[in-house]
C-alpha cells in the first residue's frame, strides 16, 4: 500500500528567530553554554587558572558548536558527515582501478576491418568536415 507524502522532510527550511539564528542554532548555543558552565564555575569557585579553564571550555564547546552550526552546501552536519567520511575512508585503489566488466557472458571480440574500410570511413569523415566548413564559410560571407 502506497501513501503519498504530505511534505518531503528534506525540503524543510528552518524559520529564523532573529536574523540567521534558527531553533537549531539556539539549541546549540544553549548546549554549549551548559557544557562550558562547569569550567567557568570552576574558575570562580575553585580558583582554577583562567587560561586552563578557558582552554577546557573551548575544547568541550567547539565540537558541540561545530556539530550544531556547521552546514556544507545546504546540508546539516548529520547529512554531510557520513558522505565525507565515506569519501575519505574508501581505499585508494578504488580511485585508480579501471572498472571491470561484471557479466557471465563472454565479451564480444572486436570486428576486424580491412584497411580499405577504415580508409573509406576516414574519407567520409573528412568529406563531412569539409562540407560543414564550406557551409559555415558561406554563412559567414553572407553576413549571418
Amino acid at each position: 500500500m502506497e501513501r503519498p507524502l504530505i511534505a518531503d522532510p528534506n525540503d524543510h527550511e528552518a524559520k529564523p528567530i532573529a536574523g540567521a539564528l534558527d531553533a537549531r542554532g539556539l539549541v546549540t548555543i544553549v548546549a554549549v553554554m551548559l557544557a562550558c558552565s562547569p569550567f567557568v564555575l570552576a574558575m570562580f569557585v575553585w580558583h582554577l587558572d583562567s587560561t586552563i579553564g578557558t582552554l577546557l571550555a573551548m575544547l568541550v564547546g567547539a565540537p558541540i558548536g561545530y556539530v550544531g552550526m556547521a552546514s556544507y552546501k545546504n546540508l546539516k552536519f548529520e547529512q554531510f558527515a557520513p558522505l565525507m567520511w565515506r569519501e575519505r575512508t574508501r581505499p585508494t585503489e578504488m580511485c585508480h582501478e579501471m572498472p571491470q566488466l561484471v557479466s557471465d557472458e563472454p565479451a564480444e571480440k572486436p570486428v576486424k576491418r580491412s584497411k580499405k574500410e577504415i580508409q573509406a570511413e576516414e574519407d567520409e569523415r573528412t568529406a563531412a568536415l569539409l562540407l560543414d566548413h564550406a557551409w559555415a564559410e558561406k554563412l559567414y560571407q553572407e553576413g549571418r
